[in-house]
């Protein structure tokens, strides 16, 4: 029984859905613009952004050998992760990998929606919050994640496929799209004089200015976005429906 279960359990997530109607992806993505832009809702779902920053750090930091000490989640949208070990080199790498996390978490949704894997690219986003959870360490950051992936969960085992395909499409668009406002927020708070961020921590171990390391990540979240988008739009003709009809012969 559960062998039969593992596989289908795994027959579930790799499953191949076929292309979603056109409008269906343009709705999501004008949903997650929206949750970006609008002040309000960004002041809400800011933390799931976070949350992919800071799961970049702890994968980095595990990827590196160091172990990772504590993930604090905050009521005001922001994240820290804690983590020992040593070595110069990878202690940049773990301070590089937050900013570029939410784009790479995007585009790997994205290369999964492109192929047909719905199911695969929710639980993905899924396995991601879970993987944070065991590092987390205070009651807001569990709350939000237990949430979040408890949604995702739900929405993909029993959602129907129109359902799981806005959901999978909202979620990838919205790292995308959230990954830039997140480098334009680093930029505006270094020019108020708040120097607290990991671009700071890398010029100070780098000698390189901070201004540069921000480039960086601003070019790296655009390029993914618009690779994202390519691939997310890929089948979809935005201007169909200004099309005049085509005259009969």
């Amino acid at each position: 029984m559960a062998l039969s279960f593992s596989r289908h359990l795994w027959e579930h997530a790799l499953a191949t859905h076929p292309d979603p109607p056109p409008g269906l992806v343009l709705a999501a993505g004008g949903v997650a613009l929206t949750c970006v832009v609008h002040r309000v809702a960004w002041s809400t779902l800011r933390c799931y952004s976070v949350m992919a920053h800071e799961a970049g750090h702890v994968l980095a930091a595990l990827l590196c050998g160091h172990r990772v000490v504590a993930v604090r989640l905050e009521t005001d949208n922001s994240g820290t992760t804690s983590h020992r070990g040593k070595g110069r080199i990878r202690g940049l790498l773990i301070s590089a990998a937050g900013y570029p996390a939410p784009s790479l978490a995007g585009i790997g949704g994205a290369a999964l929606l492109r192929a047909g894997h719905v199911t695969a690219a929710l639980w993905g986003v899924t396995a991601l919050m879970l993987l944070l959870l065991t590092t987390i360490r205070n009651v807001f950051g569990v709350v939000i994640i237990l949430f979040a992936s408890g949604v995702l969960a739900a929405v993909s085992w029993q959602g129907r496929m129109e359902v799981q395909a806005f959901a999978a499409y909202l979620v990838v668009w919205f790292l995308l799209i959230a990954a830039i406002r997140h480098v334009v927020e680093l930029f505006i708070r270094h020019l108020l004089g708040n120097s607290s961020s990991d671009a700071a921590n890398l010029a100070t171990s780098t000698g390189i200015p901070w201004p540069v390391w921000v480039a960086v990540f601003g070019l790296i979240s655009i390029a993914m976005a618009w690779l994202g988008a390519t691939w997310l739009l890929e089948y979809v003709d935005v201007f169909a429906t200004w099309k005049p009809p085509s005259s009969p012969r």
